[in-house]
């Protein structure tokens, strides 16, 4: 597809979407394969392997001083990559090579360039958190690295709270899980029976620095594990009866062990998957508050956010919080949906990117800067 058709079929979305088209000229559209939103930071795979990434500077290379990138930058180097994943100062990906390789300031403060970890077991998956990462390996191990603050490393005494590291190690107790997912400073991980396990610490397990059981008896299916610093995370899991469960700071902020409680999406659909952001806005330079969003895809591809909605980041054409799930209007055929600190994104089955939300980083990949968008608009690329 030449470029001048892309950016006739880009200002007929954007005019669907309902959005301000006021985006700058770009190059062909990329075809997406997987997309992953961080903190104020957005990676993708693109559909032949090529890592992107947008928004901070430091996820492409750049330093404090560097300016953000405010549309898709191929990442530096030859690999080929399976998926990426982006944190607040950390990003993971895993190449066609099996190699994982990360990057970052919260990963290595003097090399900013991609580096294998060592000890690399060659995972299936990955996930990051806020500053740390961990893998699972096709037999369902789980191995981590990077910050151990709080204990997310899910190492045992003597070891629970010690300085970072650059090293995947082991959290204690030998389960093995179906899934794993890192939160801001806790990681959780799911076992065959749907049991869920978490360590390092947060209002979804209290303080736990080893792997424990927080939740039994709803069978687990899938999950999602975000939220923002200092504990006030949530996790939103899909049980065995195809409902969707989400439990942590906000819902149950006093409670010790929260309490699951059942979110139905509108019009009866069916959760596939579900999201969860936020951020603790002294980061952003903003007053004392901790902000948190949710979103979800239905089986039917279509997508409802809820939450706070400060920066549009629930993509309903307005600034209003919701406390129940809202239809982001205009999107279909959704086949995956991430949440950063506090923008979300989309991938189609037909591999196009959309995003809303805060752009002060440009991590939404419109080619500026503007402070929000609070309705979908199109990942662009590069002239």
């Amino acid at each position: 597809m030449d470029s001048v058709r892309y950016r006739f079929l880009a200002l007929i979305g954007a005019l669907l979407l309902g959005c301000d088209v006021t985006s700058p000229s770009s190059g062909p559209p990329l075809v997406w394969a997987q997309l992953d939103a961080g903190s104020a930071t957005t990676c993708g795979v693109t559909l032949n392997g090529d890592g992107y990434c947008w928004g901070d500077a430091w996820a492409t290379g750049g330093n404090d001083t560097s300016p953000p990138v405010l549309l898709p930058r191929r990442l530096p180097g030859h690999h080929q990559w399976r998926v990426i994943e982006v944190g607040q100062g950390i990003a993971c990906g895993l190449t066609v090579a099996e190699e994982t390789i990360c990057w970052g300031p919260r990963w290595n403060l003097y090399d900013s360039q991609p580096k294998q970890v060592r000890g690399d077991q060659h995972f299936a998956t990955i996930t990051v958190g806020d500053s740390h990462a961990c893998g699972l390996t096709a037999a369902g191990a789980a191995w981590c690295w990077g910050d151990n603050l709080r204990g997310e490393l899910g190492l045992a005494w003597p070891d629970y709270l010690t300085a970072p590291r650059d090293s995947a190690v082991q959290p204690v107790g030998g389960q093995a899980y179906v899934a794993l997912r890192a939160g801001p400073e806790s990681t959780c991980g799911l076992v065959a029976n749907g049991d869920l396990f978490c360590w390092g610490g947060s209002e979804v397990e209290g303080d736990g620095f080893t792997p424990h059981v927080v939740q039994t008896g709803f069978g687990f299916t899938a999950l999602s594990f975000g939220g923002s610093g200092g504990g006030r995370g949530e996790v939103c899991a899909i049980g065995a009866d195809s409902t969707l469960y989400c439990f942590g700071y906000e819902v149950h902020s006093l409670l010790p062990q929260p309490t699951p409680t059942a979110v139905t999406l509108p019009g009866g659909s069916k959760p596939g998957q579900a999201a969860v952001g936020g951020t603790w806005q002294p980061l952003m330079g903003w007053p004392y508050a901790y902000v948190l969003h949710h979103c979800g895809a239905s089986t039917t591809g279509a997508v409802f956010c809820w939450g706070s909605n400060d920066y549009g980041q629930l993509g309903d054409s307005s600034t209003v919080d919701r406390a129940i799930p809202t239809v982001v209007a205009g999107l279909t055929d959704v086949a995956s949906v991430t949440t950063g600190g506090i923008h979300s994104c989309v991938l189609t089955h037909d591999g196009t990117a959309y995003c809303w939300g805060w752009n002060g980083r440009g991590q939404l990949g419109i080619g500026s800067d503007r402070d929000h968008v609070t309705t979908p608009m199109p990942v662009l690329s590069a002239p």
